[in-house]
């Protein structure tokens, strides 16, 4: 299985919908400096905040916790 780390699927992810971590962070409900501690590692997602990257952007979950290749 190709897992990559959760830091790096949103880090691609925002590149790719070419949007700010600020964005982002309104777009699901919670706050930049949330979304920054997701990127630097010292903080996970909650399921519920998982649940609403999924819907927003259409993504599968796996794909988001860096399971699958995209």
């Amino acid at each position: 299985m190709n897992e990559k780390k959760f830091q790096s699927v949103i880090k691609d992810l925002l590149a790719e919908l070419n949007i700010s971590q600020e964005q982002f962070a309104k777009s699901i409900g919670t706050t930049q400096g949330t979304v920054s501690k997701w990127l630097n590692g010292s903080q996970e997602p909650r399921y519920c905040q998982l649940q609403k990257m999924a819907i927003k952007y259409n993504l599968d979950t796996d794909r988001i916790l860096g399971l699958t290749k995209y």
